[in-house]
């Protein structure tokens, strides 16, 4: 797929920023001056035009944390390279793919991204929501509500809901289960339950209410690795689809 419907300008027309997790904010204007991002930032150069965020026309993240940062502040199609996602090139592949932006023969996918609320305080995730006691081995008890009713109650260090690809990571550790890039649902595990074979739930793509019930500790939460507040007892973490980041790589033969 290339050119019209990848959301990417014609061959030899694109303006593409490199961000990476070596900048001091991966969503300030920057243009790969950071070691991470020296070498691509290069590749750029040699068949393209290398820009600030603001004014790409894909923006090129090296690594999640800096997906994480930028994904929800630009609306330009990113390419991961060195993630830990299905959707992220290889560092090896990284610039034959930022060629491939060049010629146009590259395919785009659109993920979620999850919009938090907590109390005052509002954030964007990528990857996943977490509540977690800040102290540890400090058990609370959580709830989890989805479309509108209580899915599960149970006691825990905490509990993290993931989209697709967040359910590769902090999800998946925790013991969850794996869903393909393109399902159309969450994942909500408890993290360290105090019941052994605690479940864990795929739940719609839909609004997901998180809250603490009774706490023996300070409970925090946080968007990917982003802290956004402290949780109250009975004060609702909502958790919801709120537009979406546009992957590119090369197309596959």
């Amino acid at each position: 797929m290339n050119d019209e419907g990848t959301g990417v300008p014609p061959a030899g027309t694109t303006r593409v920023a490199v961000v990476g997790a070596g900048d001091p904010d991966p969503t300030l204007e920057t243009r790969g001056t950071v070691p991470d991002t020296e070498s691509l930032a290069a590749a750029v150069t040699d068949t393209g035009t290398l820009v600030d965020v603001a004014d790409a026309d894909v923006v090129v993240a090296v690594g999640d944390a800096a997906l994480s940062a930028v994904a929800a502040r630009t609306d330009a199609p990113v390419l991961v390279v060195g993630g830990d996602t299905p959707l992220s090139v290889p560092r090896a592949t990284a610039t034959e793919a930022i060629r491939a932006l060049h010629t146009g023969t590259v395919e785009t996918t659109a993920h979620p991204l999850l919009g938090v609320e907590c109390g005052a305080a509002r954030s964007t995730a990528v990857f996943d929501v977490t509540l977690v006691t800040a102290e540890p081995a400090r058990i609370s008890e959580y709830s989890v509500h989805s479309t509108g009713r209580e899915v599960d109650r149970f006691r825990a260090d905490g509990v993290v809901v993931a989209t697709p690809l967040g359910s590769h990571g902090y999800a998946h550790a925790a013991g969850g289960p794996v869903l393909a890039p393109d399902a159309d649902s969450l994942v909500t595990v408890p993290i360290a339950p105090f019941a052994i074979g605690a479940d864990d739930w795929v739940v719609p793509m839909a609004e997901t209410t998180l809250r603490v019930e009774r706490e023996e500790a300070p409970v925090e939460c946080f968007a990917d690795t982003r802290r956004v507040g402290t949780v109250s007892p009975d004060e609702p973490v909502r958790v919801r689809p709120e537009g979406t980041v546009r992957f590119v790589r090369p197309t596959r033969e």
